[in-house]
């Protein structure tokens, strides 16, 4: 991949290889961690960080190959693909706050276990 791509254009072939790797790890993430479920899928936070990562990455890893093959033809299509993947990128950190806001509440268990300070030996 280092020898396929050239440092003056567009990544073609390794930014599409990483990027369709990671999709490929959100997609089974996401489908075997679902399976079994009886809760709602937004409860979880996997599910955020899954669907963040699948919504921002698939566009990425056609991103380059078509930026680098619509250069030469129309600037303001490259632009504007760009500018999409910025709006992508807004929108899977929304996702990725989701997921922060899902963790589990921690419930009191009934207290501390160390003796209570009584007033009268204060």
């Amino acid at each position: 991949l280092l020898t396929a791509d050239s440092l003056e254009d567009f990544p073609k072939y390794a930014k599409s290889v990483e990027c369709l790797l990671v999709v490929a790890v959100a997609a089974y993430t996401l489908i075997s961690r679902s399976q079994h479920l009886v809760a709602p899928l937004s409860r979880y936070a996997w599910f955020w960080v899954c669907a963040g990562t699948l919504v921002y990455f698939s566009y990425v890893a056609v991103l380059n190959p078509i930026a680098d093959f619509m250069l030469p033809r129309s600037r303001d299509l490259v632009s504007a693909a760009f500018q999409l993947n910025a709006a992508l990128g807004i929108l899977s950190t929304f996702f990725f706050s989701r997921a922060v806001l899902c963790q589990p509440q921690r419930t009191s268990s009934g207290g501390s276990s160390l003796p209570r300070v009584s007033s009268a030996s204060s």
